[in-house]
């Protein structure tokens, strides 16, 4: 995933520089870009600031928590869940479940099956990758600023005695969104902190890559995966359907009772009963399926079972 200032990280594969973050788990925000690539300054939420690999001699030392403070939008799918329609951040389809999508905060809150596996989806063109099942996976809290962070005054601060000056402490109650008149967002890249004189104000966490705050005793964000959250700037490529080409009739295959979601399951049973021909192999890896009825559904090929016969042709776009 490329880097972008407010990029919300945690430490990576190739991390070997300690406690700098304040431990596996805490947070920090990009806060400038190296110029030419391969290396971001990251400002921690306990106060550190680095400088760290993002390709440079091959090493990777940042995973992605948070893509949603940059400001970039994945709008082409709707979260079945929180049903936002502009996604901020990264995308999560399902593997078994047609058209089944997740953003980042309701994947994070184990939403929809965890026995069922994921693609992250990196951007509208494509660029995506697998990962294994939550339930199979190690799972960290999060720590950082949080609600319940208890906060000073930090790197980027210029709101004069605010908090009551030098030393003055306080705590933090929500984590916002920054939106501009013209409607684009910087999710979660704000947060609101009361303060021990009473002032109740809001401040920047990641937005634009400055940081106004630092914790010194960190707040709780839930959980995350490490392995499945996209490494910081390294290439990943399109997942390959298989053996399954067009022309081939396919099946899908899921286990309807490890569904927690009704609609879904009525929706995914009707398809299981009609076997459909691959009309295209998309680009993202993707399956465009034709069923009975002339209806085109969009199947991952992790869901698929391709059965004897078919009509070949060559059709991919």
């Amino acid at each position: 995933m490329e880097a972008a200032l407010g990029q919300r990280v945690v430490r990576g594969p190739d991390w070997e520089w300690g406690d700098q973050d304040g431990g596996e788990g805490f947070v920090g925000t990009v806060a400038g870009l190296e110029e030419g690539g391969g290396g971001v300054i990251v400002q921690w939420d306990m106060g550190q600031r680095c400088r760290y690999r993002c390709g440079r001699d091959n090493k990777f030392d940042l995973r992605v928590l948070d893509d949603g403070p940059s400001g970039r939008s994945y709008s082409k799918h709707r979260c079945h869940v929180c049903r936002k329609k502009r996604v901020y951040g990264v995308m999560w389809r399902c593997l078994h479940c047609p058209e089944y999508y997740l953003c980042s905060v309701c994947y994070l809150a184990n939403h929809h099956c965890s026995l069922h596996r994921f693609t992250c989806l990196l951007d509208r063109d494509g660029m995506q990758f697998r990962v294994l099942a939550r339930a199979d996976s190690r799972r960290i809290p999060v720590s950082g600023l949080f609600y319940g962070a208890e906060v000073v005054r930090g790197t980027d601060w210029r709101w004069n005695d605010q908090d009551g000056g030098v030393g003055r402490t306080g705590k933090v109650v929500e984590v916002l969104d920054w939106s501009n008149e013209g409607g684009s967002g910087y999710e979660r890249s704000v947060v609101l902190v009361t303060w021990e004189n009473g002032n109740k104000k809001k401040y920047r966490a990641g937005h634009r890559g400055k940081v106004d705050v630092r914790c010194i005793a960190p707040g709780s964000g839930g959980f995350y995966y490490p392995e499945h959250l996209p490494v910081l700037c390294q290439a990943v490529k399109p997942p390959s359907s298989g053996d399954i080409v067009t022309g081939d009739r396919i099946k899908c295959e899921v286990n309807l009772a490890e569904l927690d979601d009704p609609e879904m399951a009525e929706k995914i049973g009707l398809m299981l009963d009609h076997v459909g021909t691959v009309n295209v192999l998309l680009e993202n890896g993707e399956l465009l399926v034709r069923y009975p009825g002339n209806s085109l559904v969009q199947v991952n090929p992790a869901a698929a079972k391709k059965l004897e016969g078919g009509i070949h042709h060559h059709s991919v776009y």
